[in-house]
């Protein structure tokens, strides 16, 4: 929007003079919102031990099949099974 349209705008909204409005110094406002970075893995529960187990790489490409370390097995998972790990935690193990 243009300096001259947002003065027309305001002074239509208000019912000021188009000059009393130039003399007020409107301007527009410039809100920087921070658009999150998309998460660097995401995770499923171990149906055996319950530990996170991480899925996706650096790429963002899920495997077939999600392995534990810990339990030292694989298995399907559906993709209802696959969270974001919370913000506290720094990533899955």
């Amino acid at each position: 929007m243009s300096r001259n349209r947002q003065h027309a705008q305001i002074a239509r909204a208000t019912e000021e003079s188009l000059r009393t409005i130039r003399t007020q110094g409107f301007s527009l406002l410039t809100l920087a919102v921070p658009i999150p970075d998309p998460p660097a893995r995401l995770c499923l529960a171990c149906p055996g031990c319950g530990l996170d187990v991480p899925l996706s790489d650096d790429e963002g490409e899920l495997p077939e099949w999600a392995e534990c370390a810990q339990c030292d097995i694989a298995y399907p998972y559906d993709d209802e099974e696959v969270f974001v790990p919370d913000a506290e935690l720094a990533e899955c193990a």
